[in-house]
């Protein structure tokens, strides 16, 4: 009766509600942190390579998170779960791998030309930081699999440990490599491997190989490669000349165009 299903679900908004605290203190608390350990100019810096990368994959994670939690607890009654979870990873990596590369490759270079010279910094943190939130990107969407299968406790224990993780991450670097790129880079790491745990998790969970994970990873990997190798050989060729790399960036924004456009087109025919 309702009582029964009153007392099944009450998980869902007591675990939930920390489980979202934990979350956004997460993301709240690492600039004001390191506004107080290093400086105003550093948190700045770091926000606007966090809302560079995380706002765009954010509105999309968010959307496509929507649309596999609406069909994931179906997929798990009829023995689906696999095969939906291992085809959202896939999409979602092929999505995310080209601009994550890219930024690696010439995070430093695309903020100087699209924010000015100013923010060059920035950028120096958007490379290390985009392996991380590459990882967010692709394990946000598959996460309400802790929903799905009445984990929130699990869930929340998920977001309090990370948060844990993530600030003695900045101790760390604050009072130990007082350097703030070391503390971002260490941060960073900490995070993405934080959210490869996740995806083996979800992997386990749905009844997925890891080899199903992990190819369409270094499928992505190969293609993004690929429509990257303009910059890759600017860079290794005569890294000094600033012309160069804006026509090597070129040529990649026209591959990427294509392979964007060939994967859109694949998924709505």
């Amino acid at each position: 009766g309702v009582g029964a299903a009153a007392r099944r679900y009450k998980q869902f908004p007591i675990f939930s509600t920390w489980s979202g605290l934990f979350n956004t203190a997460g993301t709240q608390l690492p600039p004001l942190m390191f506004a107080a350990f290093f400086s105003a100019g550093a948190a700045g810096l770091y926000a606007l390579a966090h809302r560079v990368l995380a706002m765009p994959m954010s509105i999309l994670g968010d959307a496509i998170g929507k649309v596999f939690f609406s069909n994931a607890a179906e997929a798990f009654r009829e023995g689906r779960l696999a095969p939906m979870v291992e085809k959202v990873h896939r999409k979602l990596a092929e999505i995310a791998m080209p601009a994550t590369l890219l930024l690696v490759i010439a995070g430093p270079e695309l903020f100087a030309l699209v924010f000015g010279q100013n923010w060059r910094e920035a950028g120096e943190f958007a490379r290390y930081m985009a392996p991380w939130l590459y990882m967010v990107f692709i394990t946000s969407p598959l996460s309400t699999l802790f929903s799905v299968l009445e984990r929130q406790r699990l869930g929340m224990l998920f977001q309090a440990a990370l948060l844990v993780v993530r600030l003695i991450a900045i101790l760390i670097g604050a009072y130990w490599l007082q350097a703030l790129l070391p503390t971002v880079m260490l941060f960073s790491l900490v995070s993405a491997i934080y959210y490869i745990g996740l995806l083996i998790w979800v992997s386990f969970v749905s009844g997925n190989q890891l080899a199903a994970i992990a190819k369409p990873t270094l499928m992505s990997f190969s293609k993004a490669l690929a429509c990257l190798l303009p910059v890759l050989l600017a860079i290794w060729i005569n890294p000094a000349s600033p012309i160069g790399l804006y026509l090597a960036l070129c040529s990649t924004g026209v591959l990427l165009a294509l392979y964007y456009f060939l994967l859109f087109r694949k998924a709505y025919i």
